[in-house]
């Protein structure tokens, strides 16, 4: 079981992440309107093949699937 010193690790690294990817999004929308648009959705069809890939294969190794565990529903509704 983690201790409150991981999951404030965890925790830390998921909101510096979701800073990054929401700067990442604020830069990319502009961009979905001239001729980069295909460069622009092609790097993130690469990082999302890339993350979902690197979750599967960690779930494969140790049979925990984080994809699997969060719940879809509760996340369309918040």
């Amino acid at each position: 079981m983690a201790n409150q010193d991981e999951l404030y690790i965890i925790q830390s690294k998921i909101d510096q992440a979701l800073n990054l990817l929401k700067d990442a999004v604020d830069i990319s929308i502009p961009l979905l309107d001239n001729e980069q648009r295909g460069a622009v959705i092609g790097l993130w069809e690469e990082f999302f093949a890339e993350f979902l890939s690197h979750i599967n294969k960690k779930g494969q190794k140790t049979g925990y699937n984080l994809i699997s565990l969060i719940s879809l529903m509760r996340l369309m509704q918040g």
